[in-house]
């Protein structure tokens, strides 16, 4: 597995491609092929071979939707 990155340009992009969906009430959205394979001493284990930067960014981007909810209940 390789080190994210994604520079300002990709991620603000993906962003954008978010909102839109969202903003479009989109019944569906492709977030794009991710692709795994088994891993050679535990079959039960995955890894990712494509995706990693989509999934690494997306997981970045609800960790911070997290803290901003939680900032907000805090002000309650």
């Amino acid at each position: 597995q390789r080190a994210y990155s994604w520079k300002e340009e990709q991620v603000k992009a993906f962003c954008e491609d978010l909102y839109d969906a969202y903003k479009s009430k989109a019944d569906d959205y492709f977030f794009g092929a991710i692709i795994m394979i088994k891993d050679s001493i535990d079959e039960k284990i995955r890894n990712v071979i494509d995706g990693q930067q989509r999934i690494t960014t997306f997981t970045m981007l609800i960790a911070q939707l997290r803290n901003l909810c939680e900032e907000i209940v805090d002000e309650l």
